[in-house]
Parts: C-alpha cells; sequence; structure tokens
C-alpha cells in the first residue's frame, strides 16, 4: 500500500463519515 496524504477538507469529509466512530485525528501543522 502506498501512504495516502490526505488534505485537510478530504480528511473532514472521511470524519463526517465516520461520525459514528469515535475518531482521534493527529496532525502536525
Amino acid at each position: 500500500d502506498t501512504i495516502e496524504i490526505i488534505s485537510s477538507a478530504n480528511l473532514r469529509e472521511k470524519l463526517r463519515l465516520k461520525d459514528n466512530d469515535v475518531v482521534e485525528v493527529k496532525i502536525p501543522f
């Protein structure tokens, strides 16, 4: 598998789709 680099917009969309899950996000900015 390749490492997927997710833009902030795509990340927000993925988090929205996983709204029922407990999601912990640690991203250095």
